[in-house]
C-alpha cells in the first residue's frame, strides 16, 4: 500500500519535471504521503472508507499550497521564504491537476481551477507551472469542458457564476481593449472583486457557480498576454454559458 502511494507521488513530481532524487521530489513526496495519512486518519475516525490511493494522493497535492504546515516545511527544508514555498506548492497543485485530468476527476480538477484563479502571479496572466500559451489555453478547455458532463442543475449554475461576473465586467468596462489597457495594479483590483464574488457564492454552497466566476478569472487572466486566436477560442466556450447564466440572471 505505501508503495502505491509512493509511486503516485512520484508521477506528481516528475509531472513537475523534478529529479525523483532531487531535494525538492523528496520533500514533495514526503509531504503527500503525510497528508495522505492525515486524511486517512480522519476518514476512519468518521467511520468512513479510505479513498483509492490515486485519489488520495492527487487531492493531497492539490490541496498543499493551502495547508500553511506544508509551506512551512517546504521553505525549511529547501531553505526558501514562504512565499516561494507557496508558489512551488502551487507548482505541485498544478501538476496533480493534470494528473487528475487524465483520471477523469471532476471534483478535484474544479478545485483547483477555482484555486488557481486565486494565485497571485495568475494576476499578470502567468499560471504557475504552465508556461506556454498553449499548456494555459488547454487547462481552461478542459476546465470549461467539465461542464458538459454536468447535471442540467449543475450546468445552470456553472452558468450563472459566469453570467454574474460577466455583468461586473460589462458594468465597468465597455470592452475587452479597455480592460486589457489598465495597469497591472488596476486589472488585479476587477479581478479582486471577482474573487469577493467567488467566495461569497462558495461560503453559501454555490459551489458550482464559484467555479463559473473562476472560469471568467482565468479567462481575463490570460487577455493581457494571450494572441487574439487563443483569446477567440476562449471567448468562444465561455459565450454558451454566459448567455444561459444570462438568461438566469434576468429572470
Amino acid at each position: 500500500m505505501f508503495f502505491r502511494s509512493e509511486n503516485w507521488a512520484t508521477k506528481i513530481t516528475a509531472r513537475m519535471g523534478l529529479h525523483a532524487r532531487s531535494p525538492e521530489a523528496k520533500v514533495l513526496s514526503r509531504l503527500i504521503l503525510w497528508s495522505e495519512k492525515q486524511t486517512d486518519q480522519i476518514l476512519r475516525a468518521m467511520g468512513k472508507p479510505s479513498l483509492p490511493k490515486e485519489r488520495a494522493a492527487l487531492e493531497a497535492a492539490v490541496a498543499m499550497a493551502r495547508n500553511a504546515t506544508a509551506v512551512a516545511e517546504v521553505g525549511r527544508v529547501l531553505r526558501i521564504d514562504l512565499d516561494e514555498a507557496a508558489k512551488f506548492l502551487r507548482r505541485c497543485r498544478d501538476a496533480a491537476s493534470y494528473l487528475a485530468l487524465d483520471a477523469d476527476f471532476v471534483d478535484i480538477v474544479m478545485t483547483a481551477a477555482r484555486d488557481r484563479s486565486a494565485d497571485p502571479e495568475n494576476r499578470d496572466a502567468e499560471i504557475e507551472g504552465l508556461t506556454t500559451q498553449a499548456e494555459v489555453e488547454r487547462m481552461f478547455m478542459t476546465s470549461v469542458g467539465l461542464v458538459s458532463n454536468m447535471s442540467v442543475v449543475d450546468r445552470a449554475a456553472v452558468a450563472y457564476g459566469v453570467a454574474l461576473s460577466w455583468n461586473a465586467f460589462n458594468a465597468n468596462f465597455k470592452s475587452m481593449d479597455d480592460f486589457k489597457h489598465l495597469s497591472v495594479r488596476e486589472r488585479e483590483a476587477f479581478l479582486d472583486s471577482l474573487q469577493n464574488i467567488q467566495v461569497e457564492l462558495e461560503k453559501r454552497g454555490d459551489r458550482h457557480a464559484g467555479f463559473g466566476v473562476s472560469l471568467t478569472v482565468m479567462f481575463l487572466c490570460a487577455v493581457p498576454e494571450f494572441d487574439a486566436a487563443g483569446i477567440n477560442r476562449m471567448s468562444d466556450q465561455l459565450e454558451p454559458l454566459n448567455r444561459e447564466g444570462f438568461a438566469l440572471l434576468v429572470r
